[in-house]
């Protein structure tokens, strides 16, 4: 059968659920905060300039809602601050601002920088396509043309550079080499000896900071998470998605206890629930969702066409949130489908003194072709005993049949389980 989808909700383990052990809650809803085009990065860290907003949107950098200053490029946009200030990498150059004003800093040779990251207020920057990391010690005002030291191991060019407690990883094509610092001012940090990992980096922008550890998508198509060695998290199907796209653009959040990879694909965003171990998929507007954002540890920062916030809502920025999930009828042999009952939560879903409509349609050639829609009220306000019931579905035949439910009505809802065939027909009592 086909794989079961999730489109803008995602999985919880619930003992008392009646549907398996697991609800399905939506995430978040955009909520617009600035105006902006083109958002290439966002940052935002208490104590830092007042814990005011930074974002690169076009070539521009804006603090809260004021431009201080151009930072080129299209691309995405890096940040690292350290005690000499905030700074951004933006097509290869990496700027210095004080918060009020932007400055180029020059890099020794005018080589474009690929990566920068800090550690211990050391400002690190990746050389472009070579396997040199360069550094600025606290209270240093330019790059030394000596103060770099090489990731040797294998000769592929480092690609990004990203720092975890006390340990700095560069990331190459083919290979990951962790360093730590040192007390030598001359050479502050040295590499983990016996610890590199032969496994590179697919897109720089792939590498993520969540749950105290970080994610990747590697060279070979595979997203890992990294403790000491990497690990797994996708799937074969994922992976397939995964290596249609050429680029990879994430950034992580937590929702309701539960923390978030998000994968932007060329076409589609993938999404790696790290508290369940599930993937989901994230839309907006009837497209990707937006690949740049930012978690500062009580807010998740979103930017594309705009800012926003995502909070609990459930519409992004009044715009209709699609939620869809897949369940599976499986047999080996026919049989009538005579009722589906939608386990979710009635009652609360009234919208302007109607009641929100689900929808479901079903496959049974594995979803090369559906049904037409059929339409179900999840009932008006107080109707908690109200059962969500699709009827005279026909015969399923093996292998099974494929289903799918949908809302998009503005309202919040929750899905328990999809049973068939409930006895007396879905209905509460006799």
């Amino acid at each position: 059968m086909a794989p079961v989808r999730l489109i803008n909700l995602f999985a919880e383990e619930s003992p008392t659920s009646p549907g398996g052990g697991i609800v399905l809650l939506p995430r978040y809803g955009l909520n617009p905060l600035y105006s902006r085009a083109n958002v290439r990065g966002i940052y935002r860290e208490d104590g830092v300039f007042a814990g005011d907003l930074f974002v690169v949107a076009g070539t521009t950098l804006y603090r809260n809602n004021t431009s201080i200053g151009t930072v080129a490029g299209t691309d995405r946009v890096e940040f690292a601050y350290t005690v000499d200030g905030l700074f951004v990498l933006g097509n290869g150059i990496v700027y210095d601002t004080d918060g009020v004003t932007v400055t180029a800093t020059s890099f020794p040779d005018a080589a474009a920088v690929a990566s920068i990251s800090q550690i211990n207020s050391i400002l690190l920057a990746v050389r472009r396509d070579t396997g040199t990391v360069y550094f600025r010690l606290p209270g240093d005002t330019v790059w030394g043309a000596l103060d770099f030291f090489s990731a040797e191991r294998e000769p592929d060019p480092a690609i990004c550079v990203r720092a975890l407690s006390d340990v700095v990883y560069v990331y190459g094509s083919s290979s990951i080499e962790p360093y730590v610092p040192t007390s030598d001012s001359a050479v502050p940090l040295q590499r983990l000896d016996g610890s590199s990992i032969s496994r590179g980096l697919k897109d720089r922008d792939s590498a993520a900071l969540l749950d105290n550890t970080l994610f990747h998508v590697g060279e070979d198509n595979i997203a890992y998470r990294l403790d000491s060695v990497p690990t797994r998290i996708s799937n074969h199907g994922i992976e397939e998605r995964i290596g249609l796209s050429a680029t990879i653009k994430a950034f992580t959040f937590a929702q309701d206890g539960h923390t978030f990879y998000v994968m932007g694909l060329a076409t589609e965003t993938l999404v790696y629930d790290v508290s369940t171990g599930r993937w989901a998929q994230f839309t907006y507007n009837g497209g990707a969702f937006p690949n740049v954002g930012l978690y500062d540890g009580e807010t998740a920062y979103v930017g594309g066409d705009e800012v926003w916030t995502l909070t609990n809502r459930s519409n992004d920025d009044g715009a209709a949130m699609e939620r869809l999930f897949t369940s599976v009828a499986a047999t080996n042999q026919p049989v009538t489908c005579d009722c589906i009952e939608i386990q979710l939560s009635p009652g609360v879903t009234e919208i302007n003194d109607e009641p929100a409509v689900v929808a479901t349609r079903f496959s049974d050639d594995q979803g090369r072709s559906w049904s037409d829609y059929q339409l179900a009220s999840t009932g008006f306000g107080g109707q908690y005993r109200k059962r969500v019931r699709v009827r005279r579905l026909g015969m399923i035949d093996a292998p099974g049949r494929l289903f799918e439910h949908r809302i998009t009505d503005d309202t919040n809802i929750r899905f328990s389980g999809v049973e068939m065939n409930p006895p007396m027909g879905g209905r509460s009592r006799p």
